[in-house]
């Protein structure tokens, strides 16, 4: 484990819009929290007031949130970010500036730089994004890899995308997830119900997963499927397949509160995604004993463990019996003991210490991966 030399750490977080990123928020979240918990360094967070406040940690002492403005639409965040952000930056004597959206800006200071890649989707499914965000995101990637001195994945499964792709090495930085406590049952369904927590986009692969749930409603009309999460660019397409089909609810994005109190009581998490760089929902659901049935593509059997049940994210009849015959005794509670047991492969402590790894290796002048 690399040591922790006390670095000043300028944070990037102009890209971060609380409630409409979807999982990377999450992952910025639990990153800080780990920086700040397990390491001696400062942390300073470049963002709007409410980008620091989603994302600050409770017991970050050592965090401070430096306002940073970059406009109401895209295209001045991108600007504000990729220009005047440097000129900031310059201004608080940094050791490190990391950029967790991404990218990182056309004018770079003296400072070393690392980046947080989250995936490559744009790059091998470019078909998920509009016209304008796919041709930026086709050069903005790979111009950041170039100008970064140290990257930075969630997954060894992103990490050797990134190696395919432009031949150089990333850091494997994943975060964890904490078993889930809940004492509320005011939003349960009264009736069995399977959960898909996932933002409304193309890759998450909903119209798959209603296709084998309307299948599985012929032998279990009592069933029920809770999706939750971010308001993506599907979400009005979505929401009018599952109102074809009936026992689906659509709750869109709701509080932690609430869904603590979901995933307690669900029968199993179902996670068909086709592209997920991590998939921090199935460590989450495991990490609380919580059944799960998980797509058998890119990241997620990395992050699921290897005795995780995987399925073909298109196989419709694989997911309708998987929610027909959930397992159940014996073969339940040997699932459940296998997840907690994957989940606690993960800790704050390592995502600090992979994290602290790259930072000391470019501070030595050197780049090289762990993953």
């Amino acid at each position: 484990m690399a040591e922790f030399v006390p670095l000043r750490v300028a944070v990037n977080l102009t890209w971060l819009r609380p409630g409409e990123v979807g999982g990377t928020e999450t992952y910025a979240r639990r990153w800080l929290r780990s920086i700040a918990s397990n390491t001696p360094h400062e942390l300073l967070l470049f963002g709007t007031q409410r980008a620091i406040e989603a994302v600050l940690p409770a017991d970050g002492h050592n965090v401070i949130g430096v306002e940073f403005e970059p406009g109401p639409t895209i295209g001045t965040r991108i600007v504000a970010e990729r220009i005047r952000l440097t000129s900031v930056v310059r201004g608080h004597d940094v050791d490190v500036v990391h950029h967790l959206g991404g990218t990182v800006p056309f004018v770079l200071d003296n400072a070393p730089t690392s980046i947080t890649i989250h995936d490559l989707q744009p790059l091998d499914q470019p078909g998920n994004f509009g016209p304008m965000k796919r041709r930026w995101l086709r050069r903005a990637i790979p111009e950041s890899v170039s100008r970064a001195d140290a990257i930075c994945t969630p997954s060894t499964w992103v990490a050797d995308s990134i190696r395919h792709h432009f031949s150089t090495d990333a850091d494997a930085v994943p975060v964890w997830a904490d078993p889930i406590d809940s004492t509320a049952r005011s939003s349960r369904a009264p009736t069995p119900y399977v959960l898909y927590p996932a933002m409304t986009t193309a890759h998450k692969n909903h119209a798959v997963l209603f296709a084998a749930f309307a299948r599985a409603r012929r032998n279990r009309p009592d069933l029920t499927l809770i999706c939750v999460g971010t308001t993506g660019d599907l979400d009005d397409e979505i929401r009018r397949r599952a109102s074809r089909i009936g026992g689906i609810e659509m709750r869109g994005h709701v509080t932690s509160t609430v869904y603590a109190d979901l995933l307690a009581g669900a029968e199993q998490v179902v996670f068909p995604s086709r592209y997920e760089g991590f998939g921090l929902p199935v460590l989450e659901a495991q990490a609380s004993g919580v059944l799960v049935a998980v797509a058998d593509a890119t990241a997620l059997p990395e992050v699921a463990g290897p005795e995780a049940r995987l399925i073909d994210p298109d196989d419709v009849a694989g997911w309708a019996t998987a929610l027909v015959e959930p397992p159940d005794g014996t073969e339940a509670a040997h699932e459940r003991a296998r997840g907690r047991a994957n989940a606690a492969r993960y800790s704050a402590i390592t995502t600090a210490a992979r994290q602290q790894l790259a930072w000391s290796r470019i501070l030595d002048g050197s780049r090289a991966s762990t993953a």
